[in-house]
This record gives structure tokens, C-alpha cells and sequence, in this order.
């Protein structure tokens, strides 16, 4: 009669050969185990576990980043409205001191007041340019208007000096002043 081997001799054996159960067995007869059946299904719920509590985290994390952005969003833009509201105001001062240095006459003040109600400022740390650039605009169109209704526009003190140059330059000329030429 055959010799008849333990259990423990055929895990000894399957130690010192260092045979896989895998090697002896498929993957349906492996999982089909109740025993391996049972540690596939706890560590696959721990995993889930795992995964959907740091799932609801970042869930959490990323509204309240969205939530921040938001408000932050709404922050930058009253305070860009605030920056323009204060733009505008200090733009009334600056359209006083321009019409003093272009010595305006009284109908372009007065459509310039009509226009400034417009005048919205885009870039409130360049104001002088843009309160600048407005007045012009605004007196091109206020010529333009004039002429159409039949009216000379008279030019103002800055339009009467030469292309190129400077207010209070020695370019700035007045009629009958031949004090550039040479004797």
C-alpha cells in the first residue's frame, strides 16, 4: 500500500520548494475560497472606507475653496468700484486744474461739464492721462458740434502752438512777434 502523506508534510514541502498557491491552483479556486473570499471582501471595504472618507475631504476642501474664491472674487470687485468711485471724485478736481491750464472759454467749459457725467475711468493710477485723453475728445467733439450748428470754435491756448512743441516753450509764437529772427 502507498504511503500515505500528511498535511503537514505537503505544506513542508510546498515551504522548501517555495511553490506559490497559485502555482497549484487558478484564480477561481483561489477566490472561490471561503477564507480568501472573506480577506478580498473586509480589505476591499476598508479600502472603500478609506477612499470615501478622504473622498468627502477633498469634497469639503474643494467647496470651501470655491466658497473662498467666490468671496474673494466679490472682494476684488467692490474694491475696484471703490478704487473708481474714488477716481472719479479726485477726476473733478483734475478737470477744474485742466480747464484752468487750457484756458477754456466758457461754452467748452460748460459741455464739458454737460460730458463728465460719461467719464468713467478704466485705470484709476493713470487718471491724468485719462482725464487728459477725455478733454480732448471732448473738445474735438464739441468743435464738431459747433460746426455743425454753424459756430467757429475758437481753439483753445494749447491748440495754437506749433506741432511738437511745449506750453511756455520759446516755439509758442503770437502774430507780429519776430523776435526768433535773427538780425
Amino acid at each position: 500500500m502507498p504511503e500515505k502523506i500528511t498535511l503537514g508534510e505537503i505544506k513542508d514541502l510546498i515551504k522548501e520548494e517555495k511553490i506559490l498557491p497559485s502555482d497549484l491552483f487558478g484564480v477561481e479556486a483561489l477566490t472561490g475560497d471561503p477564507l480568501v473570499r472573506g480577506f478580498v471582501d473586509t480589505s476591499l471595504k476598508e479600502l472603500k472606507g478609506k477612499l470615501s472618507g478622504e473622498y468627502e475631504g477633498r469634497k469639503r476642501v474643494e467647496k470651501d475653496v470655491d466658497k473662498t474664491k467666490t468671496e474673494m472674487e466679490e472682494k476684488d470687485e467692490e474694491i475696484k468700484k471703490l478704487k473708481i468711485e474714488s477716481a472719479k471724485t479726485k477726476a473733478a478736481d483734475l478737470f477744474s486744474t485742466k480747464v484752468k491750464e487750457r484756458n477754456l472759454d466758457k461754452k467748452q467749459v460748460k459741455f464739458i461739464e454737460a460730458k463728465r457725467d460719461g467719464f468713467e475711468p478704466e485705470d484709476p493710477e493713470a487718471l491724468d492721462k485719462e482725464v487728459d485723453k477725455f478733454m480732448d475728445s471732448t473738445l474735438d467733439e464739441y468743435k464738431k458740434t459747433a460746426e455743425i450748428f454753424g459756430h467757429k470754435a475758437e481753439p483753445t491756448k494749447k491748440e495754437e502752438l506749433k506741432p511738437g512743441a511745449e506750453p511756455g516753450s520759446e516755439e509758442e509764437e503770437t502774430e507780429g512777434d519776430a523776435s526768433h529772427i535773427p538780425d
